[in-house]
Parts: structure tokens; C-alpha cells; sequence
């Protein structure tokens, strides 16, 4: 599937967590990057941009992130961990 359409937003989302998974930090970004462009209302994405960018010590963008997908999936599955690394960099932060 995702030889052919490789800018779908699921595509995009699975492409960069797989890369996540490989370490392979900067490419996952961009990956990331362009899943919230192309679908901006896909919760997930922003969560993986979120630890993409809380890894990289981006930690102003990680709170976007992680605030847009709780904005987008407040009940989602994974609404308690974004919560929890909310707290964590607004306490580093503040």
C-alpha cells in the first residue's frame, strides 16, 4: 500500500513509527512533519511528533504537539501518557 500511496496520512503514520522503531530520528521527524500537513485532524501524528520532538530536546514543539493531540483525541489511547509528558515539560520548562 504504501507504494501506492505513499502520502496517505495512515501510510505516513505507520512509515514514521516504524522508523522511530529504527532509531532513525530525523527521517521519522520529517515522516511526521508530513503526516500533520497532509491530515492535521489525525491525532496519532501528533503524537509522534510529539516524541519525536520531546527526543530531539525540542521541547517548546513538543508541547504543540502533544496539546493538539489531546485537543484532537482527549479520551484517545494514549491521552494519559501525552498528559503525563505535558506535566513533565512544563515542569522542566517552568
Amino acid at each position: 500500500m504504501s507504494q501506492q500511496a505513499p502520502d496517505h496520512p495512515e501510510v505516513l503514520l505507520l512509515t514514521a513509527q516504524v522508523q522511530l522503531e529504527q532509531g532513525k530520528m530525523s527521517e521519522s521527524r520529517t515522516t511526521a512533519d508530513k503526516c500533520v500537513a497532509v491530515d492535521p485532524n489525525l491525532a496519532d501524528c501528533w503524537l509522534t511528533l510529539g516524541v519525536l520532538r520531546q527526543a530531539g530536546k525540542d521541547d517548546a514543539g513538543a508541547v504543540v504537539a502533544y496539546e493538539t493531540y489531546l485537543k484532537l483525541a482527549p479520551t484517545g489511547r494514549y491521552a494519559r501518557d501525552a498528559n503525563s509528558q505535558l506535566a513533565r515539560l512544563r515542569r522542566g520548562a517552568g
